[in-house]
């Protein structure tokens, strides 16, 4: 977990997108795959079923800073992030020293929380909250929340994966389309050299009008495009491969 909170550490001291790129392709490369898998998992958005209830680390919060609910709401309000304040208001309580790596993390707190009511919830929240180091907290409430708000883009991740293999943007995006199972498996299909095709279902990722940031003449002859009406509604795809018929809906 500590490498993991010093790419958390460089991300917040800087608002470079190339330097965010740059730190999380660092990352990456040197981390084991089974936390590279996990990491890219939750910075994409993804979430498991079952995370920590915001009773439970509301509960948990109160109960640690020893604040009435009232002023630990308004800290609340005035930091914007639940992980945050837990972890700006117990800086001073001391914190443990393993370094529990992301995956570790992962099947000792992250996944165990599903099977857990309010009480089992915040004793592991509490276990594992005291036995990272100090600069693990944050990321260690980040990952059993699922709320990263580190200002990374789905964009920042695929570019520094692009980075790392070599592949085109457009390749690693098609990649990390649709669903995925974070396992070591995944990860070794994502950065192999030919794409696999175990997944029939893959579909292709889903491309959002924008606005042209150049001239009309910049694209190019308009017999070379194709234009779609834009409809309202939430986009589909329909994605036929291996005999097989897969109907996706974006988000």
């Amino acid at each position: 977990m500590i490498a993991f909170a010093r790419l958390f550490a460089a991300w917040d001291k800087t608002n470079s997108t190339n330097r965010r790129v740059s730190a999380l392709k660092d990352y990456l490369a040197s981390a084991p795959p089974a936390d590279a898998v996990w990491a890219t998992y939750f910075l994409l958005g993804n979430r498991p079923k079952g995370l920590v209830k915001r009773k439970s680390l509301l509960n948990f919060g109160i109960q640690e800073s020893g604040l009435p609910q009232w002023l630990f709401e308004e800290t609340y309000q005035s930091v914007g992030d639940m992980g945050e304040t837990i972890t700006l208001l117990l800086d001073r309580k001391p914190g443990g020293d393993e370094d529990l790596s992301v995956f570790e993390t992962v099947q000792r707190y992250v996944l165990p929380l599903q099977k857990l009511k309010d009480e089992g919830q915040e004793n592991l929240l509490r276990d594992g909250f005291y036995r990272v180091p100090l600069e693990a907290r944050l990321p260690f409430l980040k990952l059993l929340t699922g709320s990263f708000r580190t200002g990374v883009s789905r964009g920042v991740v695929i570019q520094a994966l692009a980075e790392l293999t070599g592949f085109a943007k457009t390749d690693i995006a098609a990649r990390l389309a649709g669903t995925f199972d974070p396992s070591v498996e995944f990860w070794g299909r994502l950065l192999a050299a030919e794409a696999s095709t175990s997944d029939l279902s893959q579909p292709y990722p889903f491309f959002l009008a924008s606005p042209l940031e150049d001239t009309a003449e910049s694209l190019g002859a308009p017999e070379e495009w194709f234009a779609e009406w834009k409809w309202d509604g939430i986009r589909g795809q329909l994605v036929k491969r291996g005999g097989q018929v897969y109907l996706w809906s974006r988000g």
